[in-house]
Order: structure tokens, then sequence, then C-alpha cells
């Protein structure tokens, strides 16, 4: 995987349905954040879209790491949206 890039989504989310109501999903992420890190070991460069309540990566490698935030429509870097 070394100098692969690799999109990884994790964590829960909010979907709203009006601007009272929504659902949520508030998973914590692990299975991604375990797949972020292996993929950071073996050399990958990660991009990881979390949800609110996702656990983070434990990167030790950091310049090859990452983090966006998701929100509905947008991406805190601007890369991804719908």
């Amino acid at each position: 995987m070394f100098h692969k890039n690799v999109l990884i989504t994790s964590g829960g989310c909010l979907e709203k349905w009006d601007n009272v109501r929504g659902h949520t999903n508030l998973a914590k992420g692990t299975i991604g954040k375990k797949i972020a890190e292996e993929a950071l070991l073996k050399g990958a460069n990660v991009t990881y879209l979390h949800g609110y309540f996702a656990d983070k990566p434990d990167a030790v490698n950091t310049q090859n790491l990452q983090l966006d935030a998701y929100r509905k429509g947008k991406v805190a870097n601007g890369h991804i949206g719908r």
C-alpha cells in the first residue's frame, strides 16, 4: 500500500428530516479507525472522512493522514460534497 491514496469513511452521522427532527447514528467508527491505522503503517496516504462521534486514528506518521469531518453537503476541506 506504499504511497497509495486511501479514502476511509467512519463513524456515525446525523441526517436531518427538517429543522426540528432528524435521525442519528452514534457509531464510534472503531473498524474504520483500525483500517486507517493499518493503512498508515503500510505507508498509504489516508483521507479519513469521519462522523461527529467517530474515534480518530492513532497515527505515528500524521503527515500521511488527512482528517475531514463530514457535514451534510460539504467536507471541512471542500473536496467532497453532495
